[in-house]
Formats: structure tokens, C-alpha cells, sequence
């Protein structure tokens, strides 16, 4: 069977639940967008040198851990290349690789659509109503996730705003209890 130019062929075969026989046709190929993906991965790195790596981990000082090189590409499009260095360990100790999902990654703007941003520069009053509003559509159990996993995964970087987020999920608790929808605790 010839097939044109970004397909190929494929044979026929019979599905075993339903006894459906399909004919031998031509499909598009999938290897030339697999090929093009890496090929644009491998673009965006050339002209920037494998070497000068940076220091070994063993060189970085007490408290610090080794951030490898990486290529930085700007909203207009300009690339540059990140040397590898030593930066401030803002882990837990013992802590690595992930052994699972964990919290997993927040979504942007769920909170922030109802005002709750900024929340070093807000007051009390405005941070609770702007929750009250996320409870009404979230419902508190929602929220009191949201922000427990901002608190937990602010606590080294910003511990300020950690804080905060702590005790409007305490907050929460307290004012509507934790209930999959809307509604005050009795």
C-alpha cells in the first residue's frame, strides 16, 4: 500500500469485543511531531557550551546546595545562559526527591479572583471578606486547603506571608468549620 507523504500504512485487524473488522488503511505518522518536539527542546539550547558546569556540590559552603546551569528564555524570546552555582538550601532537611504527589501544584488566581492578594499589604477585615467570598463558591473545606498548602509550601521561602496564610486558615476552621459547601458551623 502507498500511502502520501506524512502517513503510513497500517493493517488491518479485527477489535475482539465487538468482532469489528477494520480495513488496512493510511494514518498520520506522530514520529515527525515526536521528532519535532525534540528538535525544538535541542534548538533552544545550541550555541550555549555543555562545559563550565560550575562548581562540584562538594565546593558549595555549609548550607547551600549546587543549582545546575539552565538556559532562561525571556518573553521576547532572548535566551541566556544560567551558569550553575551555589544557593541557599530552603529545605528540610532529609528532605529530596518527592516519594509521592504531596499537596501537588497549585492552581493561579482561584483566590486571588476574589481579591485575596497581596496579603502582607491587607488588612484583616478585607483578607475575611475576600474569603467569605471563596467559601461561597468553593465551600470551606476547599478553601482551608487552598490555603493550607500555600502555608506549607511558603513556610522556609516567606514566612511572613506563611503566617498570614496560617491564620486565615485557622480562621476558617473557626468561623465556618471544615464542610465540603458553604454555610456556618453550629
Amino acid at each position: 500500500m502507498s500511502c502520501p507523504v506524512g502517513f503510513h500504512p497500517r493493517r488491518s485487524y479485527t477489535i475482539k469485543r465487538t468482532g469489528t473488522r477494520v480495513a488496512a488503511s493510511c494514518v498520520r505518522s506522530r514520529a515527525d511531531f515526536v521528532k519535532s518536539v525534540k528538535r525544538r527542546m535541542t534548538r533552544r539550547l545550541q550555541g550555549f557550551p555543555l562545559k563550565n558546569r560550575g562548581p562540584a556540590a562538594s565546593a558549595c559552603a555549609s548550607g547551600t546546595i549546587l543549582r545546575a546551569a539552565y538556559v532562561r528564555q525571556s518573553r521576547t524570546g532572548k535566551r541566556a545562559r544560567v551558569a550553575a552555582g551555589c544557593i541557599k538550601n530552603v529545605g528540610n532537611p532529609g528532605k529530596g526527591l518527592p516519594s509521592g504527589p504531596g499537596i501537588g501544584p497549585l492552581r493561579k488566581g482561584d483566590l486571588s479572583r476574589f481579591g485575596y492578594e497581596h496579603v502582607t499589604a491587607m488588612t484583616e477585615g478585607r483578607r475575611h471578606l475576600a474569603l467569605a467570598s471563596a467559601v461561597k463558591e468553593y465551600g470551606s473545606l476547599t478553601v482551608w486547603r487552598k490555603l493550607n498548602a500555600l502555608y506549607v509550601y511558603t513556610r522556609n521561602t516567606s514566612p511572613s506571608s506563611s503566617a498570614i496564610f496560617k491564620a486565615d486558615r485557622d480562621w476558617i476552621r473557626a468561623h465556618y468549620g471544615i464542610k465540603a459547601f458553604g454555610g456556618l458551623a453550629a
